[in-house]
């Protein structure tokens, strides 16, 4: 129902511990910021199957970004708890700092969402329409229309280009 995201929210769904889902995820919320649901986001490291160190600390990193951020998995996988691994923990924690250190911003981008047009997770080409190569960016993100994400999207990359 069009503009119901002022009142209502939206899990992503049952995706998988890879990191393909990963990449997706990103594109999904910000579908659904154009469908009008801003309060969106995944499954954190996956809910089918099981995750590993280097992707869940990647999933983390990104998920202090997502309007709506839980770490959730199936009964049947193995567990992904940030503190079983020192790495995950470490971006977990400075994943979380940073969503607190930004949430008076965050909060004021959700008030800006009462207005049908509002918008949380926003693709690039939201904030710059006329720009082509804007239009097929999919792993970068504006929160509002001021606060810059981008994820590490690959397996042992640690380094990636982006647009400015």
């Amino acid at each position: 129902m069009p503009a119901s995201g002022q009142v209502v929210g939206h899990w992503l769904g049952d995706n998988a511990a890879t990191w393909d889902d990963l990449r997706l995820s990103i594109a999904g919320s910000i579908t659904y910021q154009i469908f009008g649901i801003p309060y969106v986001g995944p499954d954190i490291c996956g809910f089918i199957g099981d995750t590993n160190e280097e992707l869940c600390a990647r999933w983390m990193a990104v998920g202090a970004f997502y309007p709506f951020s839980r770490n959730h998995k199936a009964i049947d996988t193995t567990d992904q708890w940030p503190y079983l691994w020192d790495s995950v923990l470490e971006v977990y924690e400075k994943a979380l700092r940073l969503r607190y250190d930004y949430f008076a911003d965050l909060q004021h981008v959700f008030l800006s969402c009462t207005h049908p047009t509002g918008s949380v997770m926003n693709g690039l080409f939201f904030e710059f329409p006329n720009d082509q190569n804007t239009w097929t960016i999919d792993e970068q993100f504006l929160i509002g229309s001021s606060s810059f994400g981008h994820a590490h999207l690959a397996r042992g990359r640690f380094h990636r280009s982006c647009l400015f």
